[in-house]
């Protein structure tokens, strides 16, 4: 955990200099560094680390292209957004890492029945799920508020006054992400505070763009964790 808190803190350094293309290099390259303390994941059998790594990578492209598309061209950080969207499913590595056991019952009830979702998964078996460790680690690294919010509330179904814009980005970003894998032609509908946000002109042309990049990553997930099984 301290080598992942010093990655982390070097990360965000470096990923403010970040340009849109060289991102997918850096995400690897970052995606690579993240992994390598948890040996543990080996005893988490439902953790798919390629499918993890292909939401997380899928959801930057998706947040960034959202970002870009933006009204509010104030509050646009896109090397931000890119952070905040690699980091944002960082909570399932942690549990996943430090309590296997019950990560893959989790994952196991997530994937078994259609009903629960994912966080509903980790409450019944942990009692926390994945955002709140989320949150709990980026607020005792220090790190950014708007990388906390992304963090640990992207998953809200309704948000708050006080919610930065990139978690809302972000939280449409991982509905877009999640329709794909599941083979949906139409994108999902748009969250009412994301709306205040987003050129909506552009939306279907983003689920479109993301669409054509769902083989392409699972493909680069598979190429960067084929050689060495951690799960």
């Amino acid at each position: 955990l301290i080598m992942l808190l010093i990655m982390l803190l070097t990360c965000r350094i470096n990923l403010a200099h970040l340009q849109l293309g060289l991102s997918m290099v850096r995400s690897v390259s970052i995606s690579l560094c993240i992994i390598s303390p948890f040996n543990s994941l080996n005893k988490c059998p439902a953790f798919d680390i390629e499918y993890f790594w292909s939401c997380a990578l899928l959801t930057t492209e998706g947040t960034t292209m959202l970002a870009s598309s933006t009204t509010d061209t104030s509050a646009l950080n896109t090397s931000t957004f890119h952070t905040a969207g690699l980091l944002h499913n960082l909570g399932v590595l942690w549990l996943a890492g430090n309590w296997p056991e019950e990560t893959s019952l989790a994952l196991e009830l997530a994937t078994t029945d259609d009903s629960i979702s994912t966080i509903e998964a980790f409450r019944s078996v942990i009692r926390t799920d994945y955002c709140q460790a989320g949150g709990i680690l980026s607020r005792s690294w220090k790190l950014l508020e708007v990388l906390i919010s992304a963090m640990e509330q992207h998953c809200h179904c309704v948000y708050s006054e006080s919610t930065c814009q990139n978690t809302v980005l972000i939280g449409y970003a991982v509905d877009m992400v999640s329709a794909l894998f599941r083979g949906q032609e139409e994108r999902p509908q748009l969250p009412d505070k994301a709306a205040a946000h987003v050129n909506l002109a552009h939306l279907d042309e983003i689920y479109i763009k993301l669409g054509d990049k769902l083989n392409e990553t699972q493909k680069l997930a598979h190429s960067m964790f084929s050689g060495s099984r951690v799960i």
